[in-house]
């Protein structure tokens, strides 16, 4: 279980990197800018290459299909590891401010 754990939030961690990498360069290459809050607009800085641009669309439409599962099923063992192992992993992973401590027996 600790190796499984470490590859995840390995995999989670390269994900949240690489979901705005692709958004951007996708966008990008598409010719469209980026929108900061609706009116801030960046880009495009690099030359458009519409196939290239949507190939790099699907795949960050894929990858943010994967972290949805992943971030489920991470969230599904945490949830596992409190209610049927009774470990205290879930607890562990709370901040100290909220009131689920492990209580001793």
């Amino acid at each position: 279980m600790d190796f499984t754990s470490k590859i995840v939030q390995s995999l989670l961690y390269v994900l949240m990197f690489a979901l705005p990498i692709t958004a951007i360069m996708g966008a990008w290459l598409e010719a469209h800018p980026l929108t900061l809050l609706g009116n801030l607009h960046i880009g495009p800085y690099i030359a458009p290459s519409h196939d290239i641009g949507s190939r790099i669309s699907a795949l960050h439409g894929w990858l943010g299909d994967v972290i949805m599962w992943l971030a489920g099923i991470h969230a599904l063992a945490a949830i596992l590891h409190h209610i049927v192992l009774r470990d205290g992993v879930l607890v562990s992973m709370t901040p100290r401010w909220l009131p689920l401590r492990r209580r001793t027996r």
